[in-house]
């Protein structure tokens, strides 16, 4: 080597993770922490979820509706089925809305602290 260069230094805890392979992509390991990683819930797959489960909820209480007597009776029927389905496609979506934010909210709380630091601590007495 000559004076004009240098030797390359190892790369230390405090330096950027380099590239990998040449472009600028960083390897996940070299910069995430598993400890610190945080398993949020998919909103749009929760209210989905919510939303099905309360649309065929709403299916078969707007069938058991439309055997009554009470449904014969009515003018147009088929309008209280589909008031009956998107009302339990909305509650559907509510409740599947408040589960993922009850999720969110679990998966906040443990976010900060590594799972292995819950060690018992034994009092002096």
């Amino acid at each position: 080597m000559n004076s004009d260069q240098t030797e390359p230094t190892p790369q230390t805890p405090e330096s950027p993770p380099t590239a990998v392979g040449g472009n600028d992509e960083v390897a996940v390991g070299a910069v995430v922490d598993p400890a610190t990683v945080r398993r949020a819930p998919r909103f749009g797959t929760f209210l989905g979820a919510g939303t099905a489960a309360g649309t065929a909820l709403g299916v078969v209480l707007g069938v058991l509706f439309l055997t009554t007597a009470t449904a014969r009776a009515l003018p147009k029927p088929g309008n209280y089925f589909a008031l009956i389905v998107l009302g339990g496609a909305v509650t559907g979506a509510l409740i599947a809305g408040a589960l993922a934010v009850r999720a969110d909210r679990r998966s906040l709380r443990g976010a900060g602290r590594p799972r292995h630091s819950r060690r018992r601590v034994e009092r002096e007495s």
